[in-house]
């Protein structure tokens, strides 16, 4: 199955390498070569032996060919992000819902076991059916626990509400969603959509995910002969080639204000340069982490 998820080359597909490019960029002993100006830190930005499930040979030969190499350092800051972000709705703000929009092979929900066994908190992760049947498989052959309910369906087209109420998910209990690598692949009324609908039909809710700056979208279009621009217009080329096109791009206080008028306020919002800078990773972050945010919302 996962063979035949990386012949498709679709959105799919990049969630099979994202893995890969996190893995990787996670890693200090790569930093050297994947950073403009190495910082100071010491550790790895997280640990998770897991994602090495999902690579091999095949994943890692397409990885290396999609995404420039100075590209992969703000996929493992946001992890970070996210994963930070998680951990503090679980210890301190009580949530005991941890809904994965658009999961993939996302691993959260394994590695942070203990926030079920301690915390009582339930993960459910959200994507099309044969995704996650491909990634329950690799679990299976390495005996592992999913630790989440699987909700087979293309939230974008399908009734996410609906399938939300059939498994189970108490709309009053605190809840976080992650949403994680998503949104510029959709269009911007989709994304708005959805935004909509959650935040309507949840009492107290934690909403996190990634966009992409309008400027990534309108630097492209104005390149003139500099080697990063070129690398931005190469990146964007090669998506849309995969059949995984940036669609979507949004302005920061465009996206804070939008969120404002559904009723959830802004409490975090990071580029991926200041990420990379705060974990002391890199110190000049490759041009485009400037144009690549995390974002927390929440609505009580």
């Amino acid at each position: 199955m996962r063979e035949k998820i990386l012949k498709d080359n679709n959105v799919a597909t990049t969630s099979l390498l994202a893995n890969y490019w996190k893995k990787e960029a996670k890693s200090k002993e790569n930093w050297p070569t994947l950073t403009q100006k190495q910082g100071t830190r010491e550790n790895d930005l997280f640990k998770d032996p897991l994602m090495q499930n999902f690579v091999n040979e095949q994943v890692k030969e397409e990885a290396e060919q999609r995404l420039d190499k100075r590209m992969w350092l703000p996929l493992a800051t946001r992890t970070r992000f996210f994963r930070r972000t998680v951990s503090d709705a679980v210890k301190n703000k009580e949530v005991k819902q941890i809904v994965i929009l658009g999961s993939g092979f996302d691993t959260l929900p394994v590695r942070k076991m203990k926030y079920t066994q301690q915390f009582s908190a339930r993960f459910f992760e959200i994507d099309q059916p044969h995704i996650l049947k491909c990634k329950e498989q690799i679990y299976s052959e390495q005996n592992i626990n999913k630790n989440a309910t699987y909700i087979g369906l293309d939230y974008v087209k399908g009734d996410l509400i609906a399938e939300l109420t059939n498994n189970d998910i108490d709309f009053t209990k605190p809840t976080l969603i992650l949403w994680e690598g998503n949104t510029f692949y959709l269009e911007k009324e989709e994304v708005i959509r959805i935004l909509r609908d959650l935040s309507s039909k949840f009492s107290n809710l934690i909403i996190t995910f990634d966009y992409m700056h309008a400027l990534m979208q309108t630097g492209a279009q104005q390149l003139d002969s500099s080697a990063k621009e070129k690398c931005l217009e190469k990146t964007l080329d090669e998506f849309a080639s995969k059949k995984s096109p940036f669609k979507t791009f949004f302005e920061p206080s465009e996206i804070v204000l939008l969120c404002q008028k559904l009723g959830i306020q802004c409490i975090d919002h990071k580029t991926a340069a200041e990420l990379a800078k705060e974990y002391k990773v890199d110190q000049e972050p490759y041009y485009t982490a400037e144009t690549y945010s995390m974002v927390t919302f929440e609505h009580k």
